[in-house]
C-alpha cells in the first residue's frame, strides 16, 4: 500500500526524530514538515532542517495557530490529497489545520486515556511494568481523539522522562510501516469536542521538591519524573535547594572488573 502513497505524508515534527524522518525519506512518503517558527525551538531543529534542506523536503512553520512558509508568509494552501502525521510536535494543532487533510493522527508516547498530554510523569510514577505509545485520530483536545493501535514496550526502574520518550520513538521507527498502513486506509476529519479538564495537570518546577523522608524506590521514580533543566529534583535543606540528578549503572561482572 505504501507504493500508492509516494510523498503523502506531511510530518508535525519533534525535535528528536531523525531516524523517523529519515525512514519516512528512505520510504517516499514524506512530502513536507511541520516544525515551530518560534526562536526558543530553533536551535533544537537545526539537525532537521538540514536533513530536509539536504533531501529537497519543504519545511513549513507554525505559530499562533497559522503555517507559514520559509519566507514567514502565510500558507493558504488546502492538503486535500495528503495525510498529517504527528509525533513529538510541542503544540496542539487547531481544529482548522488539521481539517486541511484527508486525515490527522497523531502518536503518543505513553498509554491514552490515561497520560494524555504532558503527562508523561505521571506514566514513570504508576507501578506499570509496560507502557504503550498510541496512535490515534488528532481533534480539538490534548492527545483525546479515538484510539488506533498500541505499540507496547518494557518500562525499567530507572526509566526518566527522556528514555520513555527514547523507547517510544524506538518502537514507533519499528513500526513504521504498520503505522503508515493505519494512516492510509481511512480517511477522518477531526471534529470539535466538548474540552474537559484532564485527570492530570501539567508538571512545574514547583512539583519537584522531594521530601527528606520520602523511601527509596519511590525517590527514584521521582527523580526519573523530572526534567534536568526545566524543573530538576529537589530537597530542602538548611533553607536551601539541593538539586538531585540520576544516573544509574549496571553492577559490573567479575571478569569485567
Amino acid at each position: 500500500m505504501i507504493k500508492e502513497y509516494h510523498n503523502k505524508i506531511i510530518f508535525a515534527s519533534g525535535f528528536k526524530k531523525m531516524k523517523l524522518i529519515n525512514q519516512l525519506i528512505k520510504l517516499s512518503v514524506l512530502s513536507a514538515l511541520i516544525i515551530p517558527l518560534s526562536k526558543k525551538y530553533k536551535d533544537n531543529y537545526l539537525e532537521t532542517v538540514n536533513l530536509c534542506k539536504k533531501n529537497k523536503i519543504i519545511i513549513m512553520y507554525y505559530s499562533k495557530s497559522k503555517l507559514f512558509d520559509i519566507s514567514s508568509k502565510p500558507l493558504k494552501l488546502n492538503f486535500n490529497d495528503k495525510f498529517l502525521y504527528s509525533s513529538g510536535f510541542p503544540f496542539i494543532l487547531p481544529i482548522a489545520i488539521l481539517n486541511k487533510f484527508k486525515t490527522a493522527i497523531n502518536l503518543h508516547p505513553v498509554d491514552l486515556p490515561d497520560f494524555p498530554g504532558r503527562n508523561l510523569h505521571n506514566a514513570i510514577l504508576s507501578n506499570r511494568k509496560k507502557l504503550n505509545a498510541t496512535l490515534h485520530y488528532m481533534d480539538a483536545g490534548a492527545d483525546s481523539g479515538e484510539i488506533i493501535m498500541r505499540l507496547r514496550y518494557e518500562r525499567g526502574h530507572f526509566d526518566s522522562i527522556d528514555s520513555i520518550t527514547r523507547k517510544a520513538s524506538d518502537v514507533e521507527i519499528k513500526n513504521i510501516v504498520k503505522i503508515l498502513d493505519k494512516i492510509f486506509i481511512f480517511e477522518k476529519k477531526a471534529v470539535n469536542i466538548n474540552l474537559s479538564v484532564n485527570k492530570y495537570k501539567q508538571k512545574v518546577p514547583a512539583d519537584s521538591e522531594i521530601s527528606s523522608n520520602t523511601r527509596l524506590d519511590q525517590a527514584i521514580k521521582f527523580i526519573g519524573t523530572s526534567d534536568a533543566k526545566l524543573y530538576p529534583t529537589f530537597f530542602m535543606y538548611k533553607g536551601r535547594k539541593v538539586f538531585v540528578y540520576m544516573k544509574s549503572e549496571k553492577k559490573a561482572h567479575k571478569d569485567e572488573v
